[in-house]
């Protein structure tokens, strides 16, 4: 679900974690500048210690398949799109656009054109180079004599004179210096049955050459990956195996020359799976249904821990469903879920083996996590106005929690949030007509 409440001259836009491939996985930072105060940087939450290297797995997937069911509900909320829909946020506006997911474009990307399959704009934290939004940072607390940042700068203002042993060219993505940085990408969460297809992608595509580590034992189970476009799949011509099995491997997109990043992945293929090892339920995700290995299959059950009579399954065809009804226990280890119903699931179900009438009754197992996020039905801060003088630190502007979405009541609170400001001054740090932007990569705005 994708919320906003404009505030004075100010809009904030968030995404609840139960909606989500942004499924993109930033690395957090702290403050950055020395123009913005240390509140400006988002407080987050460290995640609970987990209770065996089981767990750790699993709480380690859950947050993968979150974040990636919340880009996945932004995107699909605003229009059909078979690929990647970006959005662009503004004051009280909100653009989104397609971009095809096996384009490199899309990374970084805040408005594609479909027409010119280009990227018009970057997202704020990514410059445009190349045709391609690649991610970058200006030299920390780096201004000019006159005390002007670097985004404040005009391309007329970057030249190569020194100011503390660094030029704008140097110090200033804008001016085609900084510090660039790999743009984060990751595989979605699935597991297959066996027999069936596997069908992985980076997301987003960051790169035109993919590699694997020594250790990477894909090949032996017929699985094979395009080194241009990172997709994996089973080797064309070859039979998939017979029986389940986990193989994990570490994948590094090469975007530029010193320019990387690597990520684990995980291929799972078992007798049945209900696709993906964390099921989490939203009012657009209410069922998930069983992919299955040939054969009849029959007599599915489920015995979960703790009780989710939230939860219902079908005997028949194994079909999962969240019913509405009941509440439940929580599964601590998941981080950002702490309090939301949910539980450990395993499933099963008979397969019958064997030439008909002379079949063999063999039992199945299937386990998953089940969540039931309870999004805040509303965004509102505890104050709307506030005012400062010039040097004074800005108070902090904290959210108001909804009566009933409590921590440990099953409330999910907004984790990700994007800001955009109208910004009312005739000059800063003698830029005149100064503008706001917010930069994606740090989480914090700047001015300039």
């Amino acid at each position: 679900l994708l919320q906003s409440k404009v505030i004075k001259a100010l809009s904030l836009e968030h995404t609840h974690e139960e909606d989500l491939v942004d499924p993109l996985s930033l690395k957090e930072q702290g403050n950055q500048s020395n123009d913005l105060a240390a509140h400006c940087t988002p407080k987050s939450r460290k995640p609970a210690a987990p209770k065996s290297a089981k767990h750790a797995e699993m709480a380690a997937i859950a947050q993968d398949m979150i974040k990636q069911k919340q880009k996945q509900q932004v995107m699909g909320e605003t229009l059909s799109c078979d690929g990647i829909t970006l959005v662009e946020y503004g004051v009280t506006t909100k653009n989104t656009s397609c971009c095809p997911s096996d384009s490199i474009k899309c990374a970084g990307c805040a408005m594609y054109d479909t027409v010119a399959e280009s990227c018009k704009k970057c997202q704020g934290g990514y410059i445009m180079q190349d045709g391609l939004c690649v991610a970058c940072e200006d030299t920390v607390g780096w201004v000019t004599k006159e005390g002007a940042t670097c985004d404040s700068l005009s391309g007329a203002m970057c030249n190569d004179r020194p100011v503390n042993g660094e030029s704008s060219k140097q110090a200033c993505c804008k001016c085609g210096g900084g510090k660039k940085l790999a743009t984060p990408f990751q595989y979605a969460d699935k597991r297959y049955a066996v027999g069936g297809d596997i069908d992985m992608v980076p997301l987003p595509r960051t790169a035109t050459r993919y590699s694997v580590n020594s250790a990477c034992e894909f090949s032996a189970h017929n699985i094979t990956m395009n080194g241009s476009t990172g997709h994996i799949s089973y080797a064309p011509g070859k039979d998939p195996p017979q029986k389940p099995f986990g193989v994990a491997c570490e994948v590094t997109a090469h975007q530029a020359a010193g320019l990387s990043e690597t990520v684990k992945v995980a291929v799972n293929v078992d007798w049945f799976t209900y696709g993906a090892s964390v099921l989490v339920f939203s009012p657009s995700t209410v069922g998930f249904s069983p992919e299955t290995d040939q054969g009849t299959w029959q007599e599915y059950g489920m015995v979960c821990t703790p009780e989710a009579p939230w939860l219902v399954q079908k005997i028949a065809t194994g079909a999962l469903t969240a019913d509405g009804n009941g509440t439940g226990g929580a599964v601590t280890e998941v981080d950002d879920s702490l309090g939301m119903d949910g539980a450990l699931c395993q499933a099963s179900a008979i397969q019958l083996v064997g030439t008909p009438g002379e079949e063999r009754r063999e039992r199945r197992l299937s386990n998953f996590v089940a969540i039931r996020p309870r999004p805040w039905p509303q965004m509102e801060y505890e104050n709307s106005y506030v005012e400062v003088v010039t040097g004074e630190e800005l108070p902090p502007i904290k959210l108001k929690t909804p009566p009933g979405y409590e921590e440990g009541m099953g409330g999910l609170k907004p984790s990700q949030i994007h800001l955009a400001c109208r910004v009312e001054a005739e000059s800063y740090n003698g830029v005149t007509n100064p503008h706001y932007h917010f930069d994606s990569l740090i989480n914090m705005g700047l001015l300039g």
